[in-house]
């Protein structure tokens, strides 16, 4: 009983923030199809929460909605995350070989809140996993995933990341998106902005 009411309160105090939700930065990818045995292109988005100064990557997919909290400093080792992908890019460029191996350090414990149908849901188990990834000697990728996760209100409901592959030129554009001088200008545009509206009510 606890669960669910926390559940619903988490829920509430959610929603009432979202028209706050800022995007930082809407990037590219790709998902596995394996009904095409190929990769098929798809979005994904970083967000601020202007209320609770948080952090969500959000990505859909044909079931779910999902938003992953990340904090402050989880992003912080997210970037540090991708500049490790950078530098064994290089090695393996360098050395011309494949590996297939877990970013080190990386791992970040998230919260999660995901939309299935007209429904809301969280977990606190969420793990966020990354990895390097090599398709040739010559194409490396980032790779996120993440465990799957129930809801607490309702254990058949079921939630995970659909697994993002990401190229060189993505993960250049991720980590120049998300650095703290694009942030700042995201937020500062927003502020702009509010003040702008705030002259018209």
């Amino acid at each position: 009983m606890k669960k669910i009411i926390a559940g619903l309160l988490f829920t509430i105090c959610f929603l009432s923030v979202k028209s706050e939700e800022i995007i930082i930065y809407l990037g590219d990818a790709n998902h596995y199809n394996e009904f095409l045995s190929g990769m098929s292109e798809t979005q994904f988005a970083i967000k601020y929460d202007t209320e609770e100064k948080i952090y969500y990557f959000y990505s859909s997919d044909i079931f779910n909605k999902g938003w992953v909290k990340i904090t402050k400093l989880q992003l912080e080792s997210f970037r540090q995350t991708l500049k490790k992908y950078l530098e064994w890019n290089q090695t393996a460029l360098e050395k011309e070989v494949k590996i297939d191996k877990e970013l080190p350090d990386s791992k970040l414990d998230c919260q999660v809140t995901w939309k299935f149908g007209d429904d809301w849901y969280y977990s606190n188990n969420l793990k966020m996993y990354f990895k390097f990834f090599s398709q040739t000697e010559s194409r490396h990728q980032f790779i996120i995933y993440s465990n799957k996760v129930n809801s607490s209100a309702n254990e058949f409901i079921d939630y995970k990341i659909e697994t993002f592959y990401f190229d060189i030129i993505h993960v250049k554009s991720l980590l120049k998106g998300i650095s703290e001088e694009e942030i700042n200008n995201k937020i500062n545009e927003h502020e702009k902005q509010n003040e702008v509206e705030d002259l018209f009510k």
